[in-house]
């Protein structure tokens, strides 16, 4: 019987075609976003809503989805954007940005890496999605070392970097904001189906 070096290793021919799936499908999602541009992003309507109520409470309805490569949640005026996760379809769902309340609730909404979780405590929501956890207070989103006004700062997109750390900040363009209406976001989701 031949004798291995200690750095000799074998590799089973069946895993052949299955490290040649996985190498294929790393170029392709670098590929993805080696031609992903800011000013895509920058130029695509947010679609999420501020909500003021009556009772003093700011919501927004969240949609998280994927655009050139790139994750994408937008949170009031705020867009999430990740390099390099990806995903099919889209999720989307209530979320408290100020409140009152002292309650708490929370919950999920997407599969896989479109998956959205949230918990609302004492005034304060935590979010978690794509390796991030990220929380909003009184209408401020805490991500890392950075605060964003999420109800009255114009919009603006967060990119985070394949590290998971923010890569830059950039204004949404103020002829991309006004195209957040029902039947625009409905054309757009069946785009990206």
């Amino acid at each position: 019987m031949k004798k291995h070096s200690p750095i000799e290793f074998r590799i089973p021919l069946v895993s052949i075609p299955v490290i040649a799936l996985l190498l294929f499908g790393i170029v392709k999602n670098l590929r993805a976003d080696e031609d992903f541009r800011i000013e895509d992003l920058a130029n695509l309507s947010l679609y999420s809503k501020v909500i003021k109520k009556d009772n003093g409470d700011i919501s927004t309805r969240r949609l998280t989805f994927c655009f050139e490569g790139v994750g994408i949640t937008d949170i009031g005026n705020i867009r999430i954007a990740i390099r390099g996760f990806q995903f099919s379809g889209y999720s989307s769902g209530d979320l408290m940005l100020s409140s009152s309340n002292a309650g708490g609730g929370g919950g999920s909404t997407g599969a896989g890496n479109r998956k959205f979780t949230t918990k609302y405590k004492d005034g304060v929501t935590t979010c978690t999605w794509g390796g991030l956890y990220f929380s909003i207070k009184k209408g401020i989103l805490y991500i890392y070392d950075q605060k964003f006004d999420i109800v009255s700062s114009k919009p603006k997109i967060i990119l985070i970097g394949l590290d998971r750390k923010i890569e830059s900040v950039t204004n949404i363009s103020e002829t991309a904001t006004p195209k957040n209406t029902d039947s625009n976001l409905r054309k757009f989701l069946e785009s990206i189906k």
